[in-house]
């Protein structure tokens, strides 16, 4: 649900409140890019209250890790500060 009473767009999940300018995508937009061995990169990951790195693997359709977990967000990783 988007609130335009801020100057800020920003997106109610449950109690958390998400910045659209946060980079955060649900999984039920889009999932990450499709890499080689039919895995993507490493994103960082919501499920829950837990955050964590993973990685979709599209060969069994399902996050690396435990099968159980429902990754609901996803962003990419930002670029290391250097080499």
């Amino acid at each position: 649900m988007k609130n335009s009473n801020n100057a800020q767009n920003t997106t109610n999940v449950g109690n958390e409140v998400l910045a659209d300018v946060s980079n955060w995508v649900a999984v039920t937009d889009r999932l990450p890019i499709e890499t080689k061995h039919r895995m993507s990169a490493d994103v960082l990951t919501i499920a829950g209250s837990k955050m964590s790195v993973k990685c979709y693997d599209y060969e069994l359709g399902r996050w690396t890790g435990s099968p159980h977990i429902t990754v609901k967000y996803w962003m990419e990783l930002p670029k290391p500060p250097c080499c």
